[in-house]
């Protein structure tokens, strides 16, 4: 009994830990986003399966 319920918090957690590996959210300082315009400050960029989901304004948290 001890071993299923271990294997099943086992499998639970490394469930969890690869749908949050999917998600990444980078800080940059400046970025240039569009060819001659002037770069933006504090921009957080995120993405989500390896492609960029969204740009914000300011330092976001993975959790927004």
């Amino acid at each position: 009994m001890k071993t299923c319920i271990l294997a099943a918090l086992s499998a639970a957690f490394s469930i969890n830990a690869a749908a949050a590996a999917d998600l990444t959210v980078i800080h940059a300082g400046k970025l240039l986003a569009t060819p001659g315009s002037p770069a933006r400050a504090e921009q957080s960029i995120v993405i989500k399966d390896g492609k960029i989901e969204s740009v914000i304004d300011g330092y976001a948290a993975a959790g927004d």
